[in-house]
């Protein structure tokens, strides 16, 4: 074992695979500025809480997200309980040019509320987390009014701003995909 690598494993594959993956960091300040933009509006979910529809991103979504605009990004889920309450601290974890970035939320479930409180609280944490980061942010503006967005009404997208030969093609269009 040399420098502390096993000795089944190349050296130069580890060289390669860690300057592949220095070539696609993004700053932290260019990657905020991609996942703080709009959401897709046909990512987003609605469902009706109370007297009002609630439009949110699936967390599955939310992961594709992440794979697609933080290559290399990791995840921790902590769970404990209190009372008859599960609660999951969940950190998201992106590398960037200038080193890993973090961010963590929490979510929480009641013992018996009719759903696995487990994954409902991770899943919560997870999706908070990710806003921390920018993804699905806008969804988290709070209404004007009693029914601040008509049924089936969606939220328009804003202009893409950076010249389109200046980035790179995953990265183009107006909107976070």
């Amino acid at each position: 074992m040399a420098l502390g690598i096993p000795a089944n494993i190349n050296p130069m594959t580890l060289l390669t695979t860690a300057v592949l993956l220095e070539d696609t960091m993004n700053s932290f300040k260019e990657l905020r500025d991609t996942l703080n933009r709009p959401t897709d509006p046909s990512l987003i979910r609605r469902r009706r809480q109370g007297t009002v529809d609630v439009d949110y991103l699936e967390w599955f979504t939310v992961n594709r997200i992440l794979d697609t605009h933080c290559p290399g990004w990791s995840g921790e889920a902590v769970v404990t309980t209190a009372g008859d309450t599960v609660i999951v601290t969940y950190t998201i974890r992106i590398p960037t040019a200038e080193g890993v970035v973090s961010r963590s939320a929490t979510g929480s479930e009641k013992l018996g509320s009719g759903f696995d409180p487990v994954a409902s609280a991770e899943q919560q944490a997870f999706k908070r987390a990710a806003a921390r980061f920018g993804i699905g942010l806008d969804l988290y503006d709070k209404p004007t009014g009693k029914d601040y967005r008509a049924p089936g009404e969606t939220r328009q997208p804003a202009p893409w701003t950076a010249s389109r030969s200046s980035v790179r093609p995953s990265y183009q269009g107006s909107v976070i995909s």
